[in-house]
């Protein structure tokens, strides 16, 4: 994977991991995150990640809870994001319209107003 991301148009493969707008800068810097990651973490993180089922404890947070969703989100789809939050008692759920799985990139600002805004 590295080969092929590391080519002039590797950055195209995330593309799907973003919503309907995404710049080149956006998808070279996933890329070059991920092309710099080492495969070994990579592959242990991915592993981790398929095992990883945290769903029985989401019942116990009793901390403020917001799931920010994005609307073409194609790794948590949006079910899955509206699911998680019914399981938090008291959560609520921010709908990024247009925005992927990327909302740190496609969606900054919003994500740092609602952690300020966190009581």
């Amino acid at each position: 994977i590295e080969r092929v991301l590391s080519t002039p148009r590797g950055h195209a493969m995330l593309r799907n991991v973003f919503g309907h707008v995404v710049s080149t800068a956006e998808l070279e810097a996933t890329r070059d995150w991920l092309v710099s990651t080492p495969r070994a973490v990579r592959a242990d993180f991915l592993t981790s990640m398929n095992a990883m089922d945290l769903r029985p404890g989401l019942a116990n947070l009793d901390v403020p809870t917001t799931v920010v969703i994005g609307s073409r989100d194609t790794v948590t789809p949006p079910k899955l994001g509206r699911a998680m939050a019914a399981a938090i008692p008291g959560a609520t759920v921010v709908t990024a319209a247009h925005k992927g799985h990327m909302l740190p990139f496609e969606y900054a600002q919003e994500l740092a107003d609602l952690i300020v805004a966190v009581p």
